[in-house]
C-alpha cells in the first residue's frame, strides 16, 4: 500500500523512539558489552539483575491517572534526560549512585515502552507494524554490534557517554510521536468490539507460557554459549551479533507474507540446531556454526515476541500487552539465567552434554504443540482497518451467529445459546459465508464483531 508522506514520517519517528532506547538496554544495562567491559563480570551480573528487575516491575504496572496523559508524558522526557545525565557520568559515581542510576534507568525504560505502546495502539490501522517492529529491532541491534566492534579501542569514560547520547536522542521522537498535530491528524483509534471475548483469556495465557519457556533457554545462552564465544576474541569481536541484523530484513518479509506461527517455528528450528553444534568439538568452524544458526534463532523469535504483543494490543484494544509479552520474555531469560548458574556449580562434566540438550531443547519442543492450539492470523501487516461485520446483507439470525462464530463459540454452545438444532446452524452457516464471500471459519475472521 503507498503510504503518504505523513505516515511515513510517523513510521520513522516510531522506529527511532523504540529502537534508540532499546539499544541501551541491550548495549549497556541489561547484561550489555559495556557494562561488562566497564565493571567486569560478577558486578555486571548484579547490576543487570537489578536493572531488569525493576525494568519487568515498571513494563508490566499499570500507570496511575493522578496526572493527566500530557502531564506525565512530560515527566517521562525530563526523567530521561535525568537518567541519561547520570549514565554521562556513570564511571565516576559511587558504586551506590551507580546502583541508583540503574534503577532509575531501568523505570524509565519500562515508562518508556509503556508510553510508546500507548501511542503505536492508537495507530494500528495507519502505520505499518510489521515494518516498525523489523526496523526498530534492527536498529538496536546494529547498534548493539557497533558497540561490540568499538569498545575496546575506545576510553572507558565514553562508553556511558555515547549510551547516555543514544538514549536522549529518543526523546524529540517521543514527543513527535505524542505531539506532532500534522501526524496526530493521521491517527484514528483502532475499532474494537467485543475485543476480550475475541481472543480467550486461555489463548493470552498459552501465548505467555510459550514466550517464558522458550526465552528459558535464552538464559543458558547469555550464561553459557556466549561467555564460550569470548574466547575466540577478535573473531567474536566482528562476528557476533551480525548474523541477527542481517537476517533481520527477511524476517520481517517473512512474518509479513507467512505470519508469526512460521516466524516462531523456523526461529525454534534455528535454535536446535546450534545447540546441537555447540557439542561439537571447540574448533573456529564451530563457532562460525553455532553464531550463525543462534543468532538469526533469536532474530526470528525475537521479532515474534514483539509482533505478537502488538497482535494482542491490536486484538483487545489494551496497548498494555506490547510491554507485557515483552516482560515475559525477560523474566523467562532471567529464570533461564539463574537455571543455567545453578546447572553449572554442579560440576558434573561427565553429563554436561545430556543435561545441556535436555534443558535447551526440551523448551523448544514443548512451545510447538502449544501453538498449534491458538489462532493467529497471517495479516498482520495490513494497514487497514480490518472490515467489519455488515447487518445490511445479513437477516437478524444470520449476523447473530456470525458474532458468535467470530467469539469462537463451538457449534454446540452456539445452538445452546440461540435454541437452534444443529442442521438449522449448518444452514445459516452456508448462508453467511455466501453472502460474505467466505469459504470458512478463518477466512470470516477478517471481519469484527
Amino acid at each position: 500500500m503507498k503510504q503518504t508522506g505523513a505516515a511515513l514520517k510517523l513510521n520513522l519517528y516510531y522506529i527511532l523512539s523504540l529502537g534508540l532506547p532499546y539499544s541501551v538496554i541491550l548495549i549497556f544495562s541489561a547484561y550489555g558489552p559495556a557494562l561488562h567491559f566497564i565493571s567486569g563480570p560478577e558486578r555486571n551480573l548484579r547490576f543487570s539483575s537489578i536493572f531488569l528487575f525493576i525494568l519487568l516491575t515498571s513494563m508490566i504496572i499499570p500507570s496511575k491517572k493522578l496526572l493527566t496523559e500530557r502531564l506525565r508524558r512530560n515527566l517521562l522526557h525530563t526523567s530521561i534526560i535525568l537518567a541519561a545525565g547520570l549514565l554521562a557520568f556513570f564511571t565516576r559515581l559511587p558504586e551506590w549512585l551507580q546502583i541508583s542510576s540503574l534503577l532509575l534507568l531501568g523505570l524509565i525504560e519500562g515508562r518508556i515502552a509503556q508510553s510508546w505502546s500507548r501511542q503505536f495502539n492508537k495507530t494500528a490501522g495507519k502505520t505499518d507494524r510489521i515494518f516498525i517492529l523489523t526496523s526498530a529491532l534492527f536498529i538496536a541491534y546494529a547498534l548493539l554490534y557497533l558497540a561490540n566492534i568499538s569498545y575496546p579501542s575506545i576510553p572507558v569514560n565514553l562508553i556511558p557517554l555515547t549510551c547516555s547520547v543514544i538514549l536522549a536522542a529518543a526523546v524529540p521522537f517521543l514527543i513527535l510521536i505524542s505531539s506532532d498535530k500534522s501526524i496526530n491528524k493521521t491517527i484514528e483509534p483502532a475499532a474494537i468490539s467485543d475485543a476480550e471475548q475475541n481472543f480467550p483469556i486461555k489463548n493470552r495465557i498459552t501465548i505467555y507460557l510459550i514466550i517464558f519457556i522458550i526465552y528459558l533457554t535464552a538464559g543458558f545462552t547469555y550464561t553459557i554459549i556466549f561467555p564460550e564465544m569470548k574466547t575466540y576474541g577478535i573473531l567474536d569481536r566482528y562476528y557476533n551479533v551480525l548474523p541477527f541484523v542481517l537476517i533481520m530484513p527477511a524476517a520481517g518479509l517473512i512474518l509479513h507474507k507467512t505470519g508469526p506461527k512460521n516466524l516462531l517455528s523456523i526461529g525454534i528450528a534455528l535454535l536446535g540446531v546450534s545447540y546441537i553444534f555447540h557439542q561439537f568439538p571447540t574448533k573456529t568452524s564451530t563457532y562460525f556454526l553455532v553464531d550463525s544458526f543462534i543468532q538469526p534463532g533469536w532474530a526470528f523469535l525475537d521479532l515474534f515476541v514483539w509482533v505478537i504483543g502488538s497482535y494482542l494490543a491490536k486484538k483487545t484494544g489494551k496497548s498494555r500487552y506490547i510491554p507485557f509479552c515483552v516482560a515475559v520474555f525477560l523474566a523467562g531469560t532471567v529464570a533461564g539465567a539463574i537455571l543455567s548458574i545453578f546447572f553449572l556449580k554442579l560440576e558434573l562434566h561427565n553429563y554436561r552434554t545430556i543435561i545441556f540438550l535436555t534443558l535447551s531443547l526440551l523448551p523448544l519442543f514443548l512451545a510447538v504443540p502449544m501453538l498449534n492450539r491458538i489462532e493467529l492470523s497471517s495479516n498482520l501487516g495490513n494497514t487497514e482497518p480490518d472490515p467489519v461485520l455488515p447487518d445490511n446483507i445479513l437477516t437478524a439470525r444470520e449476523y447473530q451467529i456470525a458474532r458468535l462464530l467470530l467469539l469462537n463459540k463451538t457449534q454446540k454452545e452456539i445452538c445452546t445459546d440461540i435454541h437452534i438444532s444443529i442442521n438449522t446452524l449448518k444452514t445459516h452457516t452456508r448462508n453467511i459465508y455466501r453472502k460474505l464471500g467466505v469459504k470458512n471459519k478463518q477466512e470470516l475472521r477478517r471481519f469484527k464483531a
